[in-house]
């Protein structure tokens, strides 16, 4: 996605910090009201930021949540290094993407090996 893409498609919203604590980490919870967009069984995966840190959560739905805020587990507070109230950046989160960047990274290796390697055979 581009610069401007990016921008049209992230929400930014302040972090409060999840009750829950048997699971640590990997799961973000917003109001029930914001999620009607996605289908129920849709895996709900969103790149969250804040600054040059960045995870991958799983979105889920809870009707109890304030609805101008995200909840976030301690071990994703702990790898964003927020706390509550600090504003942390949505956008969605698609595993295509980071295939298609390992993909892009391993073809421009190969192919600067190669450059070097006719290089070497050229003198």
């Amino acid at each position: 996605m581009d610069k401007e893409t990016d921008e049209e498609v992230a929400v930014t919203l302040p972090v409060h910090k999840s009750a829950i604590s048997s699971v640590d980490k990997g799961i973000a919870r917003l109001h029930s009201s914001h999620m009607d967009m996605f289908e129920e069984d849709e895996d709900r995966m969103v790149l969250l930021k804040n600054g040059k840190k960045k995870i991958v959560v799983k979105l889920v739905s809870d009707r109890f949540a304030r609805k101008d805020m995200i909840i976030l587990r301690s071990g994703d507070m702990d790898d964003l290094d927020v706390k509550e109230g600090d504003l942390v950046k949505i956008e969605p989160y698609h595993k295509m993407t980071d295939e298609i960047k390992e993909s892009w990274k391993m073809f421009v290796k190969k192919f600067k090996r190669e450059e070097e390697d006719e290089e070497e055979g050229g003198n």
